[in-house]
């Protein structure tokens, strides 16, 4: 009888291991190199598309703004020698013009000596005046003179041309991010298009046999592409124009045929998944292949995200990012995002940062960059007031991740509330008795029930409980960190 043919499965003594693992700093500052200084392509874009857009070139004003003498305020044009001497006492008489010049009314009469034209704000100043009197400060006397209780000096509620912007002067600098006063200022000018940076164009190809795109029926053992979606989204809200090719199965010829493709129309490829060592990771073995000087860096010290791989192909960025969709997105924001807002013109992300405690012990390894999961519940942040009152804390959940407490949640009526029991003996009282009665049934002995009423055989199943005493041992057991690191206890017990 012939045998079946097996299929051939590489052994991971025959895996493409990483290449030298690099710090984060140092796999950064080698994919920046290899990619800067590099000409930012430009082109002409309309105002009303260019928000958010990085300025490619100075622009100059080439009008004035205002491009004419205009009144601030509703009154008359006068000459301010004829009202030198006016007061409240003794007014002077002025004749009207027969014209009332509006915005956007050009004046045909001169303001001559004694006489007075009727201007709205925004109004042309006619010929002869050089100055403005509120009509707050004028009486009618007839049907064509008014008294004016008030003197006025040369210039008073005038706006000059050019007052604004000057002919001729740089209205903005190349590198100014377009924001709405930007665009103000333009339109000002009469200026309807601009120099902006172009927006890189970034592929996007999502790999694995698994993927499915969404909206279709899950295949069994299959899961719906995430990676897809959220970087395309995040590379457009970065600056860059998104271009979303799809998943490409675990295939070499495909993966290279869609990589070049992908090098040729655009300005940079971002990969997920395809980079680890698994069998079916081939992305960053086609890399040599289509381009110098290839692969910058594969593998960083970082947590999540030590698969993440750098690559230039004959000047053109390729980033192969973790498949894990946690994984992806923490690399995609830590090293992809200052490199397309660079490529876009734009300046560095500037994220809000808190400073907040950590009620929890984090286990960290020397010489690695790690990002910690955040998440604030009621639970991290009423234990640590809790332990601060000499009270201990029972949540009801399990915590499965290492949080951070902002401070600022101390402020939340909830916690005031607590704060506010814990002035009372009796609530105090109450709730060592509540602690006690179930410390009782999660003692932290070897030999002792779980809560979950299991036999402790090893691992203590109650490592969230933070029943350690001063000594750094376990009021229970008197075990100290030694025991636990040996793994009799572990996490923050």
């Amino acid at each position: 009888m012939t045998k079946a043919p097996q299929p051939k499965i590489r052994d991971s003594i025959d895996q493409d291991q990483f290449l030298t693992i690099l710090s984060r700093e140092e796999a950064l500052e080698r994919f920046g190199t290899a990619l800067f200084p590099r000409h930012l392509p430009d082109e002409q874009c309309k105002l009303a598309d260019a928000l958010g857009r990085a300025l490619a070139q100075d622009v100059t004003a080439s009008v004035d703004a205002p491009p004419f003498d205009r009144s601030n305020v509703d009154g008359f044009a006068v000459r301010s020698a004829d009202l030198a001497f006016a007061t409240e006492g003794t007014p002077v008489r002025l004749m009207l013009n027969d014209e009332v010049i509006a915005c956007g009314v050009a004046p045909t009469r001169p303001v001559l000596w004694g006489t007075a034209t009727a201007i709205a704000t925004g109004g042309p100043l006619p010929r002869g005046a050089d100055s403005v009197v509120m009509i707050e400060h004028t009486q009618r006397s007839g049907v064509r003179e008014i008294d004016v209780r008030r003197a006025t000096s040369p210039g008073q509620f005038v706006s000059y041309a050019g007052s604004d912007i000057a002919r001729g002067e740089t209205l903005l600098r190349a590198g100014t991010i377009i924001g709405s006063r930007e665009i103000g200022m333009l339109s000002a000018c009469g200026i309807a298009e601009i120099p902006v940076v172009r927006r890189p164009r970034v592929a996007v190809i999502s790999t694995g046999d698994e993927l499915v795109p969404p909206g279709e029926p899950l295949r069994p053992a299959a899961i719906y592409d995430t990676n897809g979606a959220v970087v395309t989204a995040a590379i457009d809200e970065n600056g860059g124009n998104a271009v979303f090719l799809g998943a490409v199965p675990d295939n070499e010829e495909q993966l290279e045929a869609a990589m070049r493709k992908a090098l040729e129309e655009t300005d940079m490829l971002v990969f997920s998944g395809g980079t680890s060592k698994g069998a079916g990771d081939v992305s960053h073995s086609i890399i040599a292949k289509l381009g110098q000087p290839g692969i910058i860096a594969h593998g960083v010290s970082l947590k999540p995200g030590k698969p993440l791989c750098l690559a230039v192909c004959d000047g053109k960025a390729l980033v192969i990012l973790p498949g894990f969709p946690t994984s992806a997105m923490f690399t995609f924001h830590d090293t992809v995002v200052p490199v397309l807002r660079r490529m876009a013109g734009l300046p560095p992300r500037s994220d809000a940062k808190v400073t907040a405690k950590v009620p929890v012990r984090i286990a960290s390894e020397l010489g690695r960059t790690e990002f910690v999961m955040r998440r604030a519940d009621w639970g991290m942040t009423i234990a640590p007031v809790a332990y601060a009152a000499d009270l201990g804390f029972i949540p009801f959940a399990e915590e499965h991740y290492d949080f951070t407490l902002v401070t600022t949640r101390k402020q939340r009526p909830a916690v005031q509330a607590f704060l506010d029991a814990l002035a009372s003996n009796e609530a105090r009282a109450a709730l060592r008795r509540l602690q006690a009665s179930v410390t009782v049934l999660n003692v932290c002995c070897r030999e002792t029930p779980s809560r979950e009423g299991q036999i402790d055989s090893g691992n203590c199943h109650n490592y969230r409980r933070r029943h350690w005493n001063e000594e750094d041992q376990c009021a229970q057991c008197a075990q100290g960190s030694r025991g636990r690191e040996e793994g009799r206890h572990y996490g923050s017990c």
